[in-house]
This record gives C-alpha cells, structure tokens and sequence, in this order.
C-alpha cells in the first residue's frame, strides 16, 4: 500500500468517526437519550430497592438522605450511611 492509498484510507476512516460521534451526541439528546443515561446514574448510584416491605421506610429514609446529599453538591453526607 503506498502512502496516498493509506492517507485515503485515514481520511476516510476519520470522516466515518466524525459521522458517528455527530450521530451519537443527536441520540444523547433526545428524550430517550436523556432518560437512560440519567436512569443508569440512579441505578449505579442508589441502593437496591428491598423485597421486604417491612425495610421500605428505612430504605425510602436513606434514598432521600442520598439525594440530599447529592443535591447539596457534597461527596457525601456525614449522615448518609450508605456511601460509608
């Protein structure tokens, strides 16, 4: 392969990247976009629900205790047990 074919063969690779990167930040934004990426936050970052109904209000306690110490833009809350 000489150094044109190869140039070439880099162009073209480099414009089907740009393409697909372009493609990718449309699908991002979109509602359905916006909604999975902030879903697999929340579910990489809460605890798991409980199958127990008697643990609900202490996990209900400590998913707001989370979110608000989420929300007031610390690492973590002195009181939020879970990120201990």
């Amino acid at each position: 392969m000489n150094r044109e074919q190869e140039l070439k063969l880099r162009t073209e690779e480099f414009d089907r990247q740009r393409q697909k990167d372009v493609e990718e930040a449309k699908r991002r934004n979109t509602l359905a976009g916006k909604t999975r990426y902030y879903g697999d936050v929340m579910k990489h970052s809460l605890p798991k629900m409980p199958h127990n109904a008697g643990e609900l209000p202490s996990y209900l306690e400590l998913l707001i205790i989370c979110l608000l110490c989420t929300k007031s833009r610390q690492k973590f809350s002195p009181n939020c047990l879970y990120h201990l």
